[in-house]
């Protein structure tokens, strides 16, 4: 789909999420990896020395998520569900 988010490879931009259509400069595939503890992941991956490209953040939609980039370019949305705000 024109525009969506991946493809293959890695695009130039350094993070996601951070500006209108950054995400789209990506070329690697966007997977969702659901956790019981964003906070304590991204520990655990700051940690490790792994790229992230997103802090965990809280979005509308109801879910706390980080951004993860792997070597070959690919982003893991690593995130856990909130509940909805009343």
């Amino acid at each position: 789909m024109p525009g969506a988010q991946g493809g293959r490879g890695r695009g130039a931009n350094t993070t996601t999420f951070q500006q209108d259509g950054d995400e789209a400069g990506d070329k690697g595939v966007w997977m969702s990896v659901w956790v019981d503890d964003v906070d304590e992941m991204h520990k655990q991956c700051v940690a490790a020395g792994l790229e992230i490209t997103f802090p965990p953040t809280d979005m509308p939609w109801n879910v706390r998520e980080m951004h993860l980039r792997h070597a070959d370019g690919h982003v893991f949305r690593v995130g856990r569900g909130l509940e909805p705000k009343k």
